[in-house]
C-alpha cells in the first residue's frame, strides 16, 4: 500500500506540473476575447432531417436522385488533404446535385480526398443543407463548407460575426453525424485586423457548445502568429489564398514557412493559376500550381493541404487538364506487415498460435489456457518474462515479436474420507441416521418414498491458506450401483472452523450451513463402480475459508441435500466402509493466493451412490 500511495503521489505531481507548463506556454486570449458574441443560437440546435430545398427569391436548385450505390472509398485518408474548391452551382446560379455527382466522380478519377464547397451567405438554409447532405451521403470524402463572404477590407462588424457564429453552429448541429468529415470555414478571406481575436472567440464558443468539427479560417495579410488559435481539440486550420499570376511559388512557400514556424496546421482553401479564371490561364502558371502542390506534398511539408479553385462546379477543370495540372498522389504507403510468433509449451494452449501476421500500427491480443491439473509457469514476451493473467496484447505493432507461454503441474493434495464417522446418510422426515458403518452414502429419496435422503462428508487437514481465492472445488467418487434416473441435489458446507465427526441425527441436524449452495442435477447414467464427478462448488468452499480464524490444516464438512427429487428416486456413492476402505469420496480444491501465483490443490474423490 505504501508503494501504491507513493505512485499515486508521483502521478498527481506529474499531472500538476504538466498542467502548469501548459498554462504558461499556451497562447490564451484575453478575458475579453474569450467572451462569446451575443444573440447566438445556443443551446445546440436540433439537427434537421433531410433538408427540403425551397426558397422564394433564393437561387434555384436542381435535385437529382441519389445514386443507388454510394461512392466507394478509393483512399485511406491521410493528414494531407488535396481536392477541388468551387461553388456547387451553374454559371446561371442553379445549385444542382448533378454538379456534386460530377465533383465526386472527378475526385474518384484523380485520387483526391476533400472538396471545399463555397456557398454564398445569402443562400437559403434548405439549399445549402441539400448540397451538404448530398455530398456527405454519396461519398466518403471530407468536405469543407465555406460561408462565402469576401471581406479583404475587414469591414465585418461584431453583429456580422455573431451571425457567422450562428451559421456555423446551425450547420454543425444539422450534420452532427458527420462531425469528423465536415470542416467548417466561417469566412472566405478576411482582412480584419482583429481576425485572430474574433476567431478565438468563435472557436471557444463553438467548442463550449459541444461541437467537434474541424474549423478552417484563411487570413488576408495579418501576421501568422495572430492565427495561433487555442483549440482544445487541435482541429483548427489556417491558410491563405494563392493565385500564381500574382504570387510566385517561392513567396508562397515563404508564407507557408511562416505558418509552420507559428505552429499552425494549414489548409489553403483556394489556390489557382490565375485569379481572372480559366480564360486567362497559361501553361507556366499551371506549372507553378504543380510546383506548389508538389512542394506542399513532400515528406518535409506533408501537413500543408490545398484546394484548387474550379469556380462554378468544375468550370476550370478542362483548362487545367489541358494545360497539365498534376495532382499529387496522396495514396498512403502500404503499411508493413509484421509477424508475432506465439508458442505454448506442453499441457496448455495459446490462441492464436503460430506465426500471426499483424498490420503495422494495429494491435493483437493473445490468450492462453492450461490443461486440467496444470497452471501457467511463465509468459515470455520477446524473451523477457512479463506478469500477465490470461491474456497479453501487443499494441501499435511496429516490429516482429514473440510470445511463449509455459505450463507446470499444479501443486495438489488429495483428501479423501478417512473414517467411518466421516461420512453418513440421514432421512430428515424420519429424523433418522443410517449406520455410520454402511458402505454407501445416499442422495435423493429413500426406498419407501417417505423422506429425502441427504448425506454428509468430512475431510481433514485441508492445507488452504488464509486469504486464498478458490478457483474450483469438486467431489469425486464411485457409483454404488448402476443408475439411469434423474436426481436434483444441492451442495452446501458447514460454516465451522473445526467441524466434528458425525454421530447422531441430532448432531447432524444442528450444524450451521453456508449461505452459498450449488445445484447438482444428475441425469446422466452411472455404471456400477464408475468414477463420477460433481459440479464446481468453489463458492461454497470460498465462504468456508473466508471465515475469520480460518487457517491452513482446518477440516471441512460438505452436505449433499435433496433438492426436489420426488418418489423413491435415488442414487448413492460408495462410502469409506465399502470393501477395502479405499473407495470413499474425495475433495478437490484449487486455489491461488494474492501476490503468489502458486495454485495449491486439494483433491476430493468421491466414489458413487446407492
Amino acid at each position: 500500500m505504501r508503494n501504491l500511495a507513493l505512485c499515486a503521489l508521483c502521478v498527481f505531481a506529474t499531472i500538476t506540473l504538466i498542467a502548469a507548463i501548459l498554462t504558461v506556454s499556451s497562447p490564451v486570449p484575453s478575458q475579453g476575447d474569450m467572451q462569446p458574441y451575443t444573440n447566438l443560437l445556443l443551446p445546440t440546435p436540433t439537427p434537421t432531417s433531410t433538408p427540403t430545398p425551397s426558397a422564394t427569391g433564393q437561387p434555384s436548385i436542381i435535385i437529382k436522385e441519389p445514386k443507388e450505390t454510394p461512392k466507394k472509398e478509393t483512399l485511406q485518408m491521410t493528414d494531407l488533404k488535396i481536392g477541388p474548391s468551387s461553388y456547387p452551382r451553374t454559371l446561371a446560379g442553379a445549385y444542382s446535385t448533378a454538379i456534386i455527382d460530377d465533383i465526386i466522380d472527378y475526385m474518384d478519377t484523380h485520387g483526391l480526398n476533400i472538396y471545399r464547397m463555397s456557398i454564398y451567405y445569402t443562400v437559403s438554409d434548405s439549399v445549402r443543407n441539400s448540397m451538404i447532405q448530398y455530398f456527405l451521403e454519396n461519398c466518403s470524402y471530407d468536405l469543407i463548407v465555406c460561408r462565402h463572404v469576401y471581406d479583404p477590407g475587414g469591414s465585418l462588424t461584431s453583429s456580422d460575426w455573431a451571425e457567422i457564429q450562428n451559421w456555423i453552429i446551425e450547420v454543425a448541429g444539422t450534420f452532427s453525424a458527420y462531425a469528423d468529415r465536415l470542416y467548417i470555414e466561417p469566412v472566405n478571406e478576411c482582412g480584419d485586423s482583429n481576425l485572430g481575436t474574433r476567431t478565438q472567440t468563435l472557436v471557444t464558443t463553438f467548442r463550449n457548445a459541444g461541437y467537434t468539427n474541424p474549423i478552417v479560417v484563411n487570413k488576408w495579410e495579418q501576421n501568422w502568429s495572430s492565427m495561433a488559435i487555442t483549440d482544445p481539440l487541435d482541429k483548427f486550420y489556417s491558410g491563405m489564398h494563392f493565385y500564381f499570376n500574382t504570387w510566385s511559388v517561392s513567396n508562397a512557400q515563404t508564407q507557408m514557412g511562416y505558418a509552420q514556424a507559428a505552429g499552425l496546421k494549414v489548409i489553403n482553401t483556394e489556390i489557382g493559376a490565375d485569379s481572372n479564371e480559366e480564360g486567362s490561364f497559361s501553361a507556366s502558371e499551371v506549372q507553378e500550381v504543380n510546383d506548389f502542390l508538389g512542394w506542399c506534398s513532400d515528406t518535409e511539408h506533408r501537413t500543408i493541404s490545398n484546394c484548387v479553385w474550379m469556380r462554378y462546379g468544375l468550370q476550370n477543370a478542362d483548362t487545367y487538364d489541358t494545360l497539365g495540372l498534376d495532382w499529387p498522389s496522396i495514396a498512403p504507403e502500404s503499411p508493413e506487415t509484421f509477424t508475432i510468433t506465439a508458442e505454448a509449451g506442453a499441457n496448455g494452449s495459446v490462441t492464436p498460435s503460430g506465426e500471426v501476421p499483424v498490420t503495422e500500427g494495429e494491435h493483437q491480443a493473445f490468450t492462453w489456457e492450461a490443461d486440467e491439473g496444470y497452471k501457467v509457469d511463465t509468459v515470455l514476451v520477446d524473451s523477457e518474462e512479463v506478469v500477465a493473467v490470461g491474456s497479453y496484447t501487443f499494441w501499435n505493432v511496429t516490429a516482429n515479436h514473440t510470445i511463449t507461454v509455459s505450463f507446470i503441474e499444479e501443486d495438489a493434495v488429495n483428501v479423501s474420507v478417512a473414517a467411518s464417522a466421516d461420512d453418513c446418510t440421514v432421512e430428515p422426515a424420519l429424523t433418522y441416521m443410517q449406520a455410520l458403518t454402511d458402505d454407501w452414502v445416499g442422495m435423493g429419496r429413500n426406498a419407501t418414498g417417505d423422506s429425502d435422503r441427504n448425506s454428509g462428508l468430512r475431510f481433514l487437514n485441508l492445507t488452504i491458506p488464509d486469504g486464498a481465492t478458490i478457483l474450483s472445488a469438486k467431489l469425486t467418487g464411485k457409483s454404488y450401483a448402476a443408475y439411469d434416473n434423474t436426481v436434483n441435489l444441492k451442495i452446501r458446507g458447514e460454516l465451522s472452523l473445526e467441524p466434528a465427526t458425525f454421530s447422531t441425527y441430532a448432531n447432524f441436524a444442528a450444524r450451521s450451513k453456508t449461505t452459498s449452495a450449488v445445484d447438482w442435477d444428475i441425469s446422466t447414467a452411472w455404471a456400477l463402480g464408475e468414477t463420477v464427478e460433481s459440479v464446481n462448488f468453489a463458492a461454497v468452499i470460498q465462504e468456508i475459508v473466508n471465515q475469520e480464524g480460518w487457517a491452513s490444516g482446518n477440516d471441512i464438512v460438505l452436505f449433499i441435500e435433496n433438492d426436489g427429487t420426488a418418489g423413491t428416486t435415488r442414487r448413492a456413492l460408495r462410502a469409506y466402509d465399502y470393501a477395502g476402505n479405499s473407495d470413499g469420496a474425495s475433495l478437490y480444491v484449487a486455489y491461488t493466493v494474492e501476490s503468489n501465483p502458486l495454485v495449491a490443490v486439494i483433491m476430493l474423490r468421491l466414489r458413487s451412490d446407492v
